[in-house]
């Protein structure tokens, strides 16, 4: 469900949640990418929570059962 890659663009972490195509966390390490995409993720679902909208159908279907990050580096 989360990844981090190093991006040659960015020149820095990248965080990604599959279930949030759309949301992306810079950091200067894998680490700090992966904590920064994991609270960004929370802090959205707990507005789509509050704001009555649905979850996207892939996160509740991962949800429980999260793997650790498959993190990739340079």
């Amino acid at each position: 469900m989360y990844t981090v890659h190093w991006s040659v663009e960015d020149e820095a972490f990248v965080g990604l949640c599959d279930a949030f195509p759309s949301l992306s966390w810079c950091a200067d390490s894998s680490d700090g990418a992966d904590h920064g995409i994991r609270n960004l993720v929370r802090d959205v679902v707990a507005d789509l929570l509050a704001s009555g909208e649905p979850l996207p159908l892939r996160y509740l279907q991962q949800a429980g059962n999260e793997p650790s990050s498959n993190v990739t580096s340079p």
